[in-house]
């Protein structure tokens, strides 16, 4: 049984009765939970509600390519330590946004709105962490979930690195800001626990460190991802790429071209194309009877803005299929006309199916939450699922079998690689799996 006491839910309270559990027992209580004499499977707040059993969820169990050795037994059956480090913030939350100037309470609705972005993340990240472990708790998993609050303090992360108990654990999640997550990795990779890291895409966080795994792909796994895709779909095309004159963009281009001289031998050779503002004409690279492939190596949204609409004027004299970087998802104010006449590409770390599996998970969310399950959820599930599989199937060698099976979950797939350095190292591992996206009739399908 998990350790935990129902509380009265509210239609629109849970997620500030969840901040209010966590600013009481997480912030004065030294970010730890410690074991009740029931020895709970996870230990999680006392005042906290029972997470919803998934078990309608069915097809959640990875799916495997290629399996290097599977057995249903358990190598070893002790109780397994993992810590969460996000940045729940409790300590701000109650002097900012709980009572007004006059030192009276304020009304619930007022404080929800006033949830900063990344503390509305880490919550619901949280809360679809514990659904996954407790799935896995119904499976036979045996686990301790030690939680610690950041406090986006790099102060903070080393007090809480500064524990005796952590030094114990078997996994580290968290945290979710690159400077803090810097110290995490080198902690991990000097105490050799496994560390990942749930948001952040960033590659110089570590090096050499093959206890560090990134579940949020690096660009260069999209740019790799989208190569690919039009190696396959569009061989022989002349392709185009387009890039402005700046480092970022420099190298971004230059991915592209180095992936380009491992491909087949149909592709033609891509035409590097530095963006003028003053003086850019794409004429001379494109070819009236052929199909065009456009890659913009770019992440700068009003970059993306301008491009796109020289492209689509293009489009009436040319057949162009443009290919965009992630980050274009996020622009406010792209021309959708733009991106239905370019038969517009991208990829994107987390998609969404409709499926029941997805509906399964949504509703028991909704009955917990009285909210829908963000992108955070659906992915602290996965992680949660992914990772307690492992420890329940290979017991405490489970971090040799990362990358074993390919892991289709309710958010994204898990196909974690080791990221190579010149000398044949491993720098970290990598989740190698993005979704590429195609923009048709005004949504975006996945394609692969």
């Amino acid at each position: 049984m998990i350790s935990a006491r129902n509380h009265q839910r509210q239609l629109n309270g849970s997620k500030l009765i969840l901040l209010l559990i966590c600013g009481f027992l997480i912030f004065p209580a030294c970010s730890i939970f410690q074991k009740t004499a029931k020895s709970p499977d996870v230990v999680i707040p006392s005042g906290t509600k029972d997470p919803v059993d998934n078990s309608e969820i069915t097809e959640t169990e990875p799916k495997v390519d290629t399996v290097k050795e599977k057995t249903d037994t358990k190598i070893d059956s002790r109780r397994f330590r993992v810590a969460l480090i996000m940045p729940f913030q409790t300590d701000n939350m109650f002097k900012s946004y709980s009572v007004d100037d006059d030192n009276e309470p304020k009304d619930e609705e007022y404080i929800l709105d006033q949830i900063p972005k990344d503390v509305e993340m880490t919550l619901d990240f949280y809360q679809g962490l514990l659904m996954g472990f407790y799935r896995m708790e119904k499976k036979g998993l045996d686990l301790d979930l030690y939680v610690y609050d950041s406090k986006k303090s790099t102060f903070e992360t080393d007090r809480i690195l500064e524990k005796a108990e952590f030094k114990s654990m078997d996994l580290i999640i968290g945290p979710m800001y690159n400077k803090i997550a810097s110290k995490v990795a080198a902690f991990a990779k000097e105490n050799k626990i496994m560390h990942v890291l749930p948001f952040s895409p960033a590659d110089n966080l570590t090096s050499e460190n093959p206890y560090h795994i990134k579940v949020n792909p690096t660009i260069d796994v999209h740019c790799r991802n989208l190569y690919e895709y039009i190696v396959d779909e569009y061989p022989g095309e002349n392709i185009v790429i387009v890039y402005r004159d700046n480092s970022a963009e420099i190298t971004l281009s230059n991915k592209f071209h180095e992936l380009s001289m491992y491909t087949n031998d149909e592709m033609l050779p891509p035409k590097m194309v530095m963006y003028d503002k003053y003086e850019f004409d794409l004429d001379d690279y494109l070819i009236k009877d052929s199909k065009n492939i456009v890659i913009v190596a770019s992440l700068n949204e009003a970059f993306a803005q301008k491009i796109t609409r020289q492209l689509h004027l293009k489009s009436r004299e040319f057949d162009i299929t443009a290919f965009g970087m992630p980050t274009w998802l996020d622009a406010p104010s792209l021309n959708l006309d733009y991106f239905e006449s370019l038969n517009f590409h991208t990829s994107k770390e987390i998609w969404i199916e409709d499926n029941k599996n997805v509906e399964s998970f949504k509703s028991d969310y909704i009955e917990e939450m009285y909210a829908d399950p963000s992108e955070a959820a659906y992915l602290g599930f996965d992680i949660a699922y992914y990772f307690g599989y492992l420890m329940n199937l290979k017991g405490k060698n489970f971090h040799k079998h990362v990358g074993d099976e390919i892991f289709e979950g309710l958010s994204t797939n898990f196909n974690f690689q080791p990221k190579l350095s010149k000398e044949n190292s491993v720098e970290y591992l990598e989740n190698s799996y993005v979704r590429v996206l195609k923009f048709e009739n005004y949504e975006l399908k996945p394609v692969n």
